[in-house]
């Protein structure tokens, strides 16, 4: 039985060959980390050491964070006392009282709705609304003035997916990207690997903690040719009623 066949027989999308999958796509993304690549010690990731795990990456220079999925405002907060340079700017986007635009796991749609964050530190900013209806106005006027450091904890593939996609035209070779749930492979992962695979990113991992689960990453340039990680990528189209749905299935090249 071919591949063909066995979609008309088995027209059900399967979450462990899925997960493998990304698990064998995971473990070739991460082979390319950077031989300086600085591992932070953070066996338990939470929101209290989350800004120290991003304070090497901030430093002492001016900078401009750009922070996706702010909720209290934990991390913001946090490395903007840790980073006191007066040029550096500091923006928190988050839909805040709206909560989650879609449910995964076991989160429901509006889950961690809550109030904007209060502050008296004039270098912070904070943009309400759901990524896709708030970025392209706030890009219109946004310039960058110091090296840009993008913080990603949106949780959902849409929405981390969307933002590295507009964003993409403000990287340089100093930005640097930092995804605080990089081993969730079929979110903040997966939202990358498509990323950099449509837009022909390469890329290093600079840091990262035990495990990979909070990861930053430097992009190094532009690949001249069409994959930049080795990856095949096939797409097996099945019909299921009126819907054309596409089934990813990704082999290593």
């Amino acid at each position: 039985m071919n591949k063909f066949q066995l979609i008309k027989f088995w027209k059900k999308s399967i979450p462990l060959f899925n997960m493998l999958n990304q698990n064998v796509l995971f473990h070739e993304v991460i082979k390319k980390t950077s031989a300086n690549c600085t591992i932070i010690p953070q066996k338990n990731v939470n929101r209290e050491n989350r800004k120290d795990y991003l304070a090497p990456l901030l430093g002492d220079d001016a900078v401009d964070f750009l922070e996706f999925g702010v909720f209290k405002g934990h991390s913001i907060f946090g490395v903007a006392k840790l980073n006191t340079n007066p040029n550096s700017r500091f923006f928190g986007f988050d839909a805040f009282d709206e909560g989650y635009s879609e449910g995964f796991d076991q989160h429901l749609v509006g889950s961690y709705a809550t109030s904007i964050p209060q502050t008296d530190d004039k270098r912070i900013k904070f943009v309400k609304g759901k990524f896709q209806d708030s970025l392209d106005d706030f890009l219109k006027s946004f310039e960058p003035k110091s090296r840009l450091v993008v913080h990603l904890d949106a949780d959902l593939y849409s929405a981390t997916l969307y933002v590295l996609t507009k964003l993409d035209k403000l990287f340089d070779m100093d930005t640097i990207l930092t995804f605080d749930e990089f081993g969730r492979l079929n979110t903040e992962f997966r939202a990358f690997l498509d990323y950099t695979l449509s837009y022909y990113r390469d890329y290093e991992i600079i840091q990262h903690t035990p495990g990979y689960n909070r990861v930053s990453i430097k992009l190094t340039k532009y690949k001249n040719q069409r994959n930049p990680h080795g990856i095949k990528v096939e797409l097996d189209t099945g019909k299921i009623g009126r819907v054309q749905q596409l089934s990813w299935n990704k082999t290593i090249s």
